[in-house]
């Protein structure tokens, strides 16, 4: 296929290699949609509130969300909650809001007791969903850890469910991911699956994940309704199993950090008699809440951010949180280096400000050279490093503003991720900013101290220069941070804050690079495109490319297409195509036009296996009208977060369509040229014309007065005859009579002595010279000469 990169994809760029040009190119963000031949598309995803980023917000979402608290969960590590409490009345603040805290957290481990009630409360919350049920799932089924036999006859214990959010397969599970869940391999028939039980009694585990779909089929088709199903025995041998999608189980754990921060802020305003009482549209009061009951409060709807891991940032996980109504998603490590800030952690600002100070007493020229930290944590199934370029202190002078991603590696080991960040950041940054002025720890307390263990002996062999006075620098190790646990949860918060004007400050602005590569498979014979040929798979968007990335243009026509088939071989030629152009190819093209599959890829870090994105993707077949597409482009675009947009665009005409309109145009093109020339050239002929009709008129004037009047002033008055053939251009016969009248003498065509003059001149011109005669001629002449002299 053609292959065209827009958006700032080209290979240029003053001698930079191809991989730092990517990881520097930025593009416009695109909303994760698939619409055949539509400019503007919409998706469910594109439905639900977004707050990007690095988008502002809006002012209709900032009125929408001003009645709630901005909720911030780090739902995928320590399961700490900060919020910022919702706006006075009427939007007037008599103090700046503030960052609050919730004493509890929200368990990142899904944990519900295996008891009759537990079960019907599950089952019920499944059935409605509202906030009665969910209450009633917080009482009876949610474990938190307090119960006296906590095993698993008494206690499922889920790990991190968030982390199968939007996952199709199971074997679209990272390695280490897979290894944290039982599973059950996929079913190879589909009568298989209808009678093979979910759970059987007799199973150890108390739950496992299996494939399911959503459309009802009994096996997976590998479409958008495939997802991962959570099975629960809480009653083995009593109840059927229950099956939870991990939507559900990350939402039980979502909303009861919502009913925390909920009953937090009652807690404030009942102990405060200058509380901020302020009605959502149920006409609920927050601070006087005693009339009114949790199932009429709303707390479900307030807004949520979540910092998101390496393992979640990609096109299924980020879709499905949208649709499950996250208002704002975010960059972790961003976060941890905002709420240093906040918390005001000393190592990280002395560090950051010396490194700045010692890059600005160098004798070398470093301009532009920004200090880089490594920001280091735990995640499910092994070690997230990011490395960050630090830039744009604040105007406060509080911290800095501005944080680019330079890599972000993903490994089961620490030794792994070490080395992996190492070579990125060796192969995107300047000499000066190799080396780390400061490596960062986030998590918890047991998390940092492990790691802490693991860096200390690997930054001894690191140098970085620092000051150690006014004048002086010294080559020093660089310096190992451990933060405070609720450093994610802080920094989340305040940018959430900022986004909607709550907080002062300007939010911080993170440039992402990108944590999975992006790539598309083709197949030419109607089958499933590969995830595994790697001669069909074109990768689009590498690792750490500078996101938001695209669109990334392919063209597609079905000409090629049937040349691609014919050939056996993707490099075919122009003139190769063009002989599959025309009527008598139409069944060919129509055929290739129907075969042709797409498919995009994406794959995360520390996986070798590509994952499918979405259905499979006809370019050229419209599924609607049951027709084929004589050409198309596939716009193919990679947000921040992970998320990827696919849009087709063209005129979506078919091939016969196509065809009879090309040879109307060339009719036509034809007509027309033959009109072009007829019209101008008909000009020219007749300027051409009327010039001589013009200059044939005017000798014979001439000769007529020669002939009548010789000798007389219009004898040879060459002015006088043009001036009188203009003048009778349009009445000839009038001036010939008139000088019959005049003169006596008809005035001829031409006159009979005129023509013999004519012939004479013509004769003379005519006329050869024999030179070779005229010499003889003077020879002769010459020897009778002598002869007279002697």
């Amino acid at each position: 296929m053609s292959l065209a990169t827009a958006g700032g994809g080209g290979m240029g760029g003053g001698g930079m290699s191809a991989a730092v040009m990517a990881h520097n190119t930025a593009a416009m963000p695109h909303q994760h949609t698939q619409s055949n031949f539509q400019s503007n598309a919409t998706s469910a995803a594109a439905a639900a509130p977004k707050v990007d980023q690095l988008l502002h917000v809006s002012s209709k979402q900032m009125s929408s969300a001003e009645l709630y608290p901005l909720v911030a969960i780090d739902l995928f590590d320590t399961g700490h909650v900060r919020f910022v409490p919702p706006l006075a009345a009427e939007g007037q603040q008599e103090e700046p809001c503030v960052i609050m805290d919730v004493k509890e957290t929200v368990p990142t481990q899904l944990r519900l007791k295996r008891t009759e009630a537990s079960y019907k409360a599950l089952k019920k919350m499944l059935s409605k969903g509202d906030e009665a049920s969910f209450l009633r799932v917080f009482s009876e089924s949610l474990s938190l850890g307090d119960d006296k036999d906590d095993n698993d006859d008494v206690v499922v214990t889920i790990p991190t469910p968030a982390l199968l959010l939007g996952v199709r397969r199971i074997n679209h599970l990272p390695p280490a991911m897979k290894e944290m869940y039982p599973h059950k391999p996929t079913p190879s028939s589909a009568v298989s699956a209808a009678i093979e039980p979910v759970v059987t009694p007799d199973d150890d585990e108390a739950y496992l994940i299996r494939d399911q779909t959503l459309d009802g089929e009994p096996t997976p088709r590998g479409n958008d309704y495939d997802r991962v199903g959570i099975q629960l025995n809480l009653l083995p041998g009593k109840k059927k199993p229950l099956v939870l999608l991990p939507e559900d189980a990350a939402l039980i754990l979502l909303n009861y950090g919502r009913k925390l921060v909920h009953d937090e802020m009652r807690r404030n305003s009942s102990s405060s008699s200058s509380a901020t009482k302020k009605k959502s549209k149920k006409k609920i009061d927050i601070a006087d809440d005693s009339s009114a009951t949790d199932e009429t409060s709303g707390w479900s709807d307030y807004p949520i951010s979540l910092p998101l891991p390496l393992a979640a940032r990609t096109d299924p996980c980020t879709e499905t949180l949208y649709e499950m109504g996250i208002t704002r998603l975010t960059n972790r490590a961003g976060m941890v280096l905002t709420g240093s800030f906040i918390l005001q952690t000393k190592g990280v600002i002395q560090a950051i400000g010396a490194r700045y100070r010692g890059i600005a007493m160098e004798d070398e020229d470093e301009d532009g050279v920004a200090p880089t930290v490594y920001v280091v944590g735990r995640n499910a199934g092994g070690v997230d490093i990011t490395a960050v370029r630090v830039t744009q202190p604040s105007e406060t002078g509080e911290g800095y503003e501005d944080y680019g991603v330079v890599s972000e590696v993903s490994a089961r080991t620490f030794e792994e991720a070490w080395e992996e960040i190492g070579e990125s950041v060796g192969k995107y940054c300047e000499e000066g900013e190799r080396t780390p002025c400061a490596v960062i720890l986030y998590g918890t307390s047991e998390a940092q101290a492990g790691l802490a263990e693991k860096v200390r002996p690997l930054v001894k062999a690191m140098k970085v220069l620092m000051p150690v006075d006014k004048r002086n620098t010294k080559e020093i190790c660089p310096l190992v941070v451990m933060t405070d646990p609720t450093v994610v949860a802080v920094g989340c918060a305040a940018g959430f804050g900022q986004a909607y004007q709550r907080l002062g400050g300007s939010e911080s602005h993170v440039r992402n690079a990108s944590a999975t590569a992006v790539a598309i498979s083709m197949n030419y014979e109607g089958e499933v495109p590969s995830r595994t040929d790697e001669e069909n798979i074109k990768i689009l968007f590498d690792f750490d490319r500078r996101v938001p990335a695209g669109p990334y243009q392919i063209d597609f026509t079905a000409a090629e297409c049937a040349a691609i088939r014919h050939f056996g071989t993707l490099d075919v030629t122009p003139e190769q195509i063009k002989t599959f152009q025309g009527f008598k190819n139409i069944p060919k093209r129509e055929d290739a036009a129907r075969k042709i599959r797409l498919q995009v890829l994406q794959k995360t870090r520390g996986s070798d296996d590509w994952v499918e994105i979405s259905s499979e993707i006809t370019p050229l077949w419209h599924e609607d009208e049951k027709y084929a597409i004589e050409s198309c482009c596939l716009e193919v675009s990679l947000r921040a977060n992970g998320e990827i947009t696919t849009r087709l665009v063209g005129e979506g005409t078919s091939i016969v369509q196509a065809n009879k309109e090309a040879r109307k145009s060339t009719i036509s093109y034809y007509m027309w040229t033959f009109f072009a020339i007829l019209f101008f050239g008909g000009f020219l002929f007749k300027s051409w014309y009327e010039d001589y009709v013009f200059q044939r008129d005017t000798k014979r004037l001439l000769a007529y007065y020669k002939h009548v009047i010789p000798g007389s002033l219009s004898d040879g008055d060459l002015h006088n005859a043009r001036y009188l053939v203009w003048k009778y251009r349009y009445k000839k016969k009038r001036l010939w009579k008139g000088l019959e009248v005049k003169y006596g003498e008809p005035v001829p065509e031409t006159w009979p002595d005129d023509e013999e003059e004519e012939q004479e001149e013509d004769k003379e011109d005519e006329e050869e010279i024999d030179l070779d005669a005229n010499e003889e001629e003077d020879k002769n002449d010459g020897k009778q000469s002598e002869g007279d002299e002697f």
